[in-house]
């Protein structure tokens, strides 16, 4: 099963009553939660938590991570929590979008990439992500910054910093990734 929506959606928990989102059936993932398309501008999820979801295609878009966010801009994730996705590679996956900010939010034990971040803009703030199997964060022709956040047991790289892309680590730690 999988969520997708394309228009703007707005998902508010409470820090001490969360929206969670996880399998009826512990060791069978579902599939993903997406945020596609210029019409989803302008979202807001907050105290959001994800756990054991995958990804899936849809109508021939490949969303390639638990929790998707494709193609829209001005989108606030704040107080997220992700974990342990399983089959398809990242816990989030952010592509061809603008001014999407992650704040105040934890990924933990994601399959392959904690964050993955291609041709996009992103302001990471607050946020930890700990024992990724592959990077912490890894980018792709993408203009970042990451403050006050911790990268944590990463299984490759706390942060790769790949093609064109632009990156800004301030007050932030790095440790323990391979």
């Amino acid at each position: 099963a999988s969520l997708i929506f394309k228009n703007r959606v707005t998902i508010s928990g409470e820090p001490r009553e969360p929206v969670h989102i996880i399998s009826a059936i512990p060791e069978q993932p579902w599939g993903v939660v997406a945020i596609y398309g210029s019409m989803a501008s302008g979202s807001r999820v907050s105290n959001l938590n994800l756990e054991g979801g995958s990804g899936q295609v849809v109508k021939g878009v490949h969303y390639i991570a638990m929790l998707s966010v494709h193609d829209t801009s001005d989108v606030i994730f704040d107080g997220i929590i992700l974990r342990r996705n399983k089959v398809f590679d990242d816990a989030m996956h952010i592509i061809y979008s603008k001014n999407i900010k992650l704040k105040n939010s934890q990924i933990q034990n994601a399959y392959s990439d904690g964050l993955d971040i291609d041709i996009s803009s992103v302001d990471i703030s607050r946020t930890t992500v700990t024992d990724s199997g592959n990077d912490a964060v890894d980018l792709m022709s993408s203009r970042v910054t990451i403050y006050q956040s911790r990268l944590i047991g990463s299984g490759d790289k706390g942060v790769s910093v790949g093609e064109a892309s632009t990156v800004v680590v301030v007050d932030s730690l790095l440790k323990d990734n391979e």
